[in-house]
């Protein structure tokens, strides 16, 4: 591999979203709530950070499920270009999102290349 320290920075990116997972960090967020949103977070931000699991402040964890899924599609669209250790680093990390962040236009192609 040309670059071992990008497929290691996904093989960790994986990692973190399986503890995500454990911890439910981003329970009460969904793909469909970005997409209205915008990628930025747009207006929904505010009623979030009010009514997910009756904490007050979810801003932080909504910023990060946002840019999270932003960076998801991303690496999806670029895996095309990758191959071995970086593609399987790439996959890992697609197939470890969240519950909350499940998307089948994101994953379905994720699991093709993988089987």
């Amino acid at each position: 591999t040309r670059h071992p320290l990008v497929s290691a920075f996904f093989k960790l990116l994986a990692l973190a979203m399986h503890l995500i997972e454990q911890g439910g960090w981003y329970r009460g967020f969904s793909v469909q709530q970005v997409d209205a949103a915008g990628m930025d977070g747009g207006p929904v931000k505010k009623e979030l950070a009010m009514e997910v699991d009756g904490e007050e402040d979810k801003s932080e964890a909504w910023g990060c499920f946002c840019v999270t899924v932003k960076f998801a599609r991303e690496a999806m669209a670029q895996s095309e270009q990758c191959f071995d250790d970086l593609l399987a680093a790439v996959l890992q990390f697609v197939l470890a999102l969240p519950t909350p962040m499940l998307d089948l236009d994101l994953q379905l192609p994720a699991l093709k290349a993988a089987l």
